[in-house]
């Protein structure tokens, strides 16, 4: 429900799952051979995301067991918006959080395609997590971004309207 409600359909091969309260949702997190190594789950009453107990954003890169059959892929902060992009064909990976490191990084340098599109949320954090991607993918990816309007935060707020804007190459 959580998830037909913000319009994101075809996550159903991502394993979603919900807590008996209705409280929580849960998502699997794959490794590259897609086998589960853990869950992230979304506190539906504080609004908030956090990894299982015990498991650390540094080896993290949700989407990277998934193959890129396009030219083009996207990365992106957060896993719904990542969701949100596929459930539209779009290849995406997200790194689950604006404190983005390198290991992250050097995953998605592996698993995207030479073209990237760089998609930050409309925030402080997003803004700090756009120039480090831009900056480690530098010289390595010919870079394009989506700028999303003032007064949206992110993919998922925006809406299938997303698909919309211009892609502009930024390196």
């Amino acid at each position: 429900q959580y998830f037909a409600s913000r319009n994101i359909f075809g996550v159903e091969k991502y394993l979603p799952g919900a807590s008996d309260s209705g409280l929580e949702i849960y998502l699997p997190i794959f490794n590259y051979e897609g086998n589960a190594i853990g869950y992230t789950k979304k506190n539906l009453e504080t609004n908030q995301w956090q990894l299982r107990e015990g498991m650390s954003r540094l080896h993290l890169l949700y989407g990277a067991h998934e193959k890129c059959e396009s030219d083009i892929g996207y990365i992106v902060e957060s896993g719904p918006d990542k969701l949100q992009l596929s459930s539209w064909g779009l290849f995406a990976v997200a790194t689950l959080s604006a404190g983005v490191n390198d290991t992250q990084l050097e995953m998605a340098k592996r698993v995207l395609p030479s073209k990237i599109c760089i998609v930050a949320q409309n925030d402080a954090p997003g803004r700090k997590w756009n120039k480090k991607v831009r900056d480690y993918f530098r010289g390595s990816k010919a870079m394009y971004s989506i700028q999303i309007p003032p007064g949206v935060n992110d993919v998922n707020e925006f809406g299938e309207e997303f698909q919309t804007l211009d892609m502009r190459m930024v390196y």
